[in-house]
């Protein structure tokens, strides 16, 4: 995944989650090390900057049944360059079908 500044200033990361539907169990690629030292501390993005994140999903409960198309959400939250607070949930993501030709 993509997080993008589209802003005119720099902001400063504070949080970046996905909330997986409860079928998937999520790991999230965004933490160093046995302390779990977030990569997003002290993470500021430039205006029009642009950083990748990597969660992994996978099943709960494999091999049972058809898995579910819907994924979860993504929340992102920052603080601005004079110290506004912002946040935004990202409507539910879904999986394409693999198709079979």
């Amino acid at each position: 995944m993509h997080v993008e500044n589209i802003g005119d200033s720099g902001i400063q990361l504070t949080r970046v989650n996905f909330q997986a539907d409860p079928v998937w169990a999520v790991t999230s690629y965004n933490k160093i090390g046995e302390g779990e030292l977030s990569v997003f501390e002290g993470r500021g993005l430039d205006p029009r900057e642009v950083y990748q994140t990597m969660h992994v999903l996978k099943p709960k409960v494999p091999g049972e049944g058809e898995m579910p198309f819907s994924l979860g959400r993504v929340e992102i939250k920052w603080v601005g360059s004079m110290g506004e607070k912002g946040s935004i949930i990202t409507g539910v993501m879904k999986r394409k079908p693999v198709s079979q030709d």
